[in-house]
């Protein structure tokens, strides 16, 4: 039997307007010393967006997900435990996106469409796949 930990601070889903073009920000901190399974799911639309992303799990489940529209896109995502799952979409002009991941089992994709795309992955432990696509 599995104990799964989600409270209302674990899922953050930070939308902007698409009128209403600005500098959005969202940050995610989740921690599960034990055992948890953690879910991060961060969507931005418009100009100069910042999304941070921080779990750590021991051992845990872990899935972040993070979806960027407009320009000026930055994505970090960290995460330490097992059974990990980084996706990041990034469509505009000079996207950024950051993953490091520590553990076991883990699958990082970071697909970026756009002009000055900057894509860094880092994995350590066993079992790693990162996939990145740049257009």
């Amino acid at each position: 039997m599995y104990r799964v930990v989600l409270s209302a601070a674990a899922v953050l889903l930070a939308t902007n307007s698409a009128f209403a073009w600005g500098i959005n920000t969202a940050y995610i901190t989740q921690a599960s010393p034990v055992v948890g399974t953690q879910i991060a799911v961060s969507t931005q639309k418009g100009a100069a967006n910042y999304s941070n992303t921080l779990q750590v799990g021991f051992p845990g489940f872990q899935a972040a997900h993070t979806k960027q529209r407009g320009v000026g896109n930055f994505s970090h995502t960290e995460q330490w435990g097992s059974l990990q799952a980084s996706s990041t979409t990034q469509r505009g002009d000079f996207n950024e996106a950051v993953t490091i991941q520590d553990g076991l089992l883990q699958l990082s994709i970071i697909d970026q469409k756009g002009t000055g795309n900057t894509a860094v992955v880092s994995q350590v432990g066993v079992g790693q796949i990162a996939i990145i696509t740049q257009e």
